[in-house]
């Protein structure tokens, strides 16, 4: 079962992002994104999935986000070389097999239970669940903070955030 999630950046009115559908809790696209954002920065990051992408996508958990995106609709046999290598590519709505229109969800409109929300300005992400129809925050990490103690940081506990928030 996938558990789809957002991936957005701050606004004045709340949020604005697109949908991630595969592997949305905090543990999996959570820590992707938090690596993702110390390595590369915020702004190159969302840059890459909400500027370059805007259709969404299907999964970018243990994936490349070097390699070019796409969606494969038929993907090679499992097992294969060249299955192994098609699951390292990020896999998007807008590229590949699939050329899907941008599809804005915006912090009143997304029906996902897990909104992962950038500020560039403060070098944060925010993390918040729905829950009975509303936004709960969960956290916010700053990204400045751990991008400057990176090689003696311990990353946030992403299975208790799941636990506390369920």
């Amino acid at each position: 079962m996938s558990t789809n999630a957002c991936i957005a950046r701050l606004t004045d009115a709340g949020f604005e992002g697109c949908y991630h559908h595969w592997d949305g809790i905090p543990s999996e696209l959570g820590a992707k994104l938090y690596r993702e954002a110390l390595v590369r920065g915020t702004k190159p990051l969302l840059k890459l999935l909400l500027d370059d992408h805007p259709a969404g996508w299907s999964s970018i958990v243990g994936t490349d986000l070097d390699r070019e995106a796409g969606f494969t609709e038929h993907p090679p046999a499992f097992g294969t070389p060249e299955y192994a290598e098609n699951t390292r590519k990020p896999s998007c709505y807008c590229h590949g097999d699939r050329h899907e229109e941008p599809r804005l969800l915006a912090q009143d409109t997304a029906k996902v239970p897990w909104a992962y929300a950038f500020d560039e300005g403060a070098d944060t992400m925010t993390i918040l669940r729905r829950k009975d129809g509303r936004w709960v925050l969960c956290s916010v990490i700053d990204l400045h903070d751990a991008r400057n103690r990176r090689f003696l940081s311990v990353e946030p506990a992403w299975k208790a955030i799941e636990r506390e928030n369920s």
